[in-house]
């Protein structure tokens, strides 16, 4: 692995100046010689950048060192605000779902718990109402059940009268 000087960029600035100077001086205003100056300059800075390690002055170091602390600073700071608009949203959140189980809970009538293992106990005038809603029940039960046994006996009696008629025939023959 060949091992490349070192040098610093405002150093890397001020050789090629004293080459741009040196050229210039050397050419004059001689018209006979036809130079691309500024072609020259950047291929030979390109050719320095290639063959040198650029490396920074303590100063832009240093300066590159605060600039990251900054950027770490910053970037800490962004993750406790976005943790404290997460705690304010689930606040937020929090604050809304329980406004609205209030507004629920006023929005409901309070009802008393009834205990189901217990009989309910009616006033006497209700028991006797019930009394006679169960013997209307079962009187239309009954009525129900005599209608549709009537109805049976009406769709079948044609069937019937005819099986009797054949029974009849069959016998006298």
């Amino acid at each position: 692995m060949e091992i490349r000087p070192q040098i610093t960029n405002e150093d890397l600035g001020k050789i090629v100046e004293l080459f741009s100077q040196a050229i210039s001086e050397s050419i004059g205003d001689d018209q006979k010689i036809n130079l691309d100056q500024n072609k020259v300059n950047i291929q030979f800075e390109n050719a320095l950048r290639q063959n040198l390690t650029i490396i920074q002055t303590p100063e832009e170091e240093i300066k590159g060192q605060q600039i990251k602390c900054q950027i770490e600073k910053m970037q800490q700071q962004a993750i406790r605000l976005q943790q404290q608009i997460l705690g304010r949203k689930n606040a937020f959140v929090n604050t809304v779902r329980t406004m609205i189980d209030q507004y629920l809970d006023e929005l409901i009538p309070d009802t008393p718990e009834i205990d189901i293992d217990q009989p309910i106990q009616f006033p006497p005038e209700v028991n006797e109402l019930f009394t006679k809603l169960d013997e209307q029940i079962d009187s239309l039960e009954q009525q129900v059940k005599r209608s549709s046994m009537e109805k049976t006996i009406n769709q079948l009696s044609p069937f019937i009268q005819s099986t009797m008629n054949f029974l009849n025939e069959y016998e006298k023959n």
